[in-house]
């Protein structure tokens, strides 16, 4: 007989899924989950309509409402987890002084940034040494980071870039203000390539009636908030994906599909310059997104070179193998195992 829901180690989960924070954390997040095995009930603390879709048998509550008139940092307690999963953003932004004083549980961090944060396990899949920094970690806390640890579904894992005997182009648009100003700047940008071009944009994305009607307008294939196992299999036949940056580069690498990415943010510019340096992908810095000349010429350079996509792809796949989704349900489990031997303790 199954055991009562109320016996199940309760896991909760604090992260968002709008249009500013873009869908990503809601993705990794739900990945890591469906990778542990252990029976466990869960309340997600988040903003964004979709989280019902990500996670839709868990209890939601919105932050400002975990406990009237409080932060959720210090409104914790009353929820009483086992274990508290953190993916914001900006980890720093969370008041840990605040969670640690009302909150004395086994705490997991994801993170891509490094920081002064306070948690019992952090989880960092970025490649830089300089965001892996942690210097306020608890004495014991493990600390996971680099590509190994780049958390990702598991379809983009199994799913593999083949050349398509078409060539055609994927552009693929993460969350965030500039992000969805670059959607808008590309669908006005005629001609493009007279090739098949799909523009894919979260289910978030603020302006969706006015982007559909320029990309029927440029010919291009819009599609909205895809599942996983469709946007892994239109990239695994694209003959170059253009993305922003942030976690799609990620999902590119480990299919090994051949990129050009547009790092929208100042902060993602020194990963794309890691990654252009070692021939992983071709950035378009944080201006050239805006550059349409620039992009058309990168674009067509690439498309006409399939020697260099073919080396691209095979560096892509030697860096990040797509197990970092298993690896940090191991590592939650394995502190739940800590968490639940405390309670018999």
């Amino acid at each position: 007989m199954p055991a009562p829901t109320a016996n199940l180690p309760h896991l909760v989960a604090r992260l968002d899924a709008t249009s500013d924070s873009g869908m990503a954390h809601a993705i990794r997040v739900d990945a890591i989950l469906r990778e542990i095995a252990r029976p466990h009930r869960l309340t997600v603390i988040g903003r964004g309509e979709p989280l019902a879709r990500f996670f839709p048998d868990a209890a939601r509550l919105d932050p400002d409402a975990v406990e009237a008139g409080r932060p959720w940092e210090s409104g914790l307690a009353a929820l009483r987890p086992d274990l508290l999963l953190i993916d914001l953003p900006r980890a720093l932004a969370v008041r840990w002084n605040e969670l640690r004083a009302a909150y004395a549980g086994k705490i997991a961090l994801i993170d891509d940034w490094g920081g002064a944060v306070d948690a019992d396990l952090i989880i960092n899949g970025t490649v830089l040494d300089a965001y892996h920094q942690y210097p306020a970690a608890r004495a014991g806390a493990t600390i996971l980071t680099g590509p190994r640890h780049a958390l990702l579904r598991p379809v983009f894992q199994h799913c593999r870039w083949r050349e398509p005997a078409r060539e055609n182009l994927v552009v693929v648009v993460g969350g965030g203000e500039r992000a969805a100003d670059w959607a808008d700047f590309l669908a006005r940008q005629t001609p493009w390539p007279a090739i098949p071009v799909t523009l894919v944009v979260g289910a978030a994305f603020p302006r969706l009636p006015e982007l559909a009607a320029l990309a029927a307008s440029a010919n291009l294939t819009l599609r909205v908030g895809i599942p996983g196992h469709e946007l892994a299999g239109l990239l695994a036949q694209a003959g170059l994906a253009l993305t922003t940056g942030g976690m799609i580069v990620y999902e590119c690498l480990a299919l090994g599909t051949p990129l050009l990415f547009f790092p929208q943010l100042h902060d993602l510019l020194p990963e794309a310059e890691w990654f252009a340096a070692r021939g992983i992908g071709h950035s378009l810095g944080y201006e050239g997104g805006f550059d349409a000349e620039l992009v058309r010429a990168e674009v067509a350079a690439l498309l006409a070179d399939a020697a260099a996509r073919q080396a691209m792809s095979k560096r892509q796949r030697a860096l990040i193998d797509g197990l970092g989704a298993s690896r940090a349900a191991t590592a939650i489990e394995a502190l739940l195992d800590l968490a639940e031997a405390g309670v018999r303790a």
